[in-house]
């Protein structure tokens, strides 16, 4: 290994909360979504736990369970125990690095989104941290994303203001995905339409 990488700072900004094997790990919540089967993510997780065998035999850390060594696939927890990383929260870095609360003072609202908003979302992801800067400003969230977890919404509803879904069960997924641009599209114009009528500006 390269020594410089020693004397390095390396800071990994991640909004992952992930250990690095097991049902809650890399290999079996990541997996699924680059295109791993059943059988494939089996494996990846026998091959990660046999690294992180490996790595307490040779550095003394222990990878195993520890809170978002599983993020991008593991690299984080190999970062860790080789490089002598640091985990960071990711959105909390980038936010950071563009000065973005000094530039939302000023601002009437905010509009973002995600995929699929949920119980992660509330674990660190992206918009929790919008939120939590923005909360400080006292200026509005409102979130337009591909679906909604019902069960959440409630907690969400304590940092966004408005919580809209691409999703109304209407549609399968591939419908919605097919025609993301365009529903997206529908969506922010309503929303726009009725934040233009609402007390937000009068």
């Amino acid at each position: 290994m390269d020594k410089r990488l020693v004397t390095t700072d390396i800071r990994i900004a991640s909004d992952v909360e992930n250990p690095f094997v097991g049902e809650n790990g890399a290999s079996y919540i990541f997996g699924p979504q680059k295109g791993a089967d059943t059988k494939a993510v089996k494996l990846l997780d026998e091959g990660l736990l046999h690294f992180a065998d490996k790595t307490a035999k040779l550095t003394g850390m222990r990878l195993h369970k520890l809170k978002g060594a599983g993020a991008a696939g593991g690299s984080a927890g190999a970062l860790l125990a080789y490089c002598g990383a640091r985990l960071e929260s990711g959105i909390e870095v980038v936010l950071e690095a563009i000065e973005f609360a000094k530039h939302i003072q000023s601002a009437d609202f905010i509009l973002t989104g995600e995929g699929k908003t949920d119980r992660q979302t509330l674990d660190g992801k992206a918009l929790l941290g919008v939120a939590k800067s923005a909360k400080v400003c006292g200026v509005p969230v409102f979130v337009i994303s591909g679906a909604i977890e019902k069960g959440t919404c409630g907690e969400l509803s304590e940092w966004f203001s408005e919580l809209r879904a691409l999703d109304d069960g209407s549609k399968t997924l591939v419908e919605l995905m097919a025609n993301a641009s365009g529903l997206l599209c529908r969506e922010t114009a309503h929303l726009m339409s009725e934040i233009k009528n609402s007390d937000l500006f009068l």
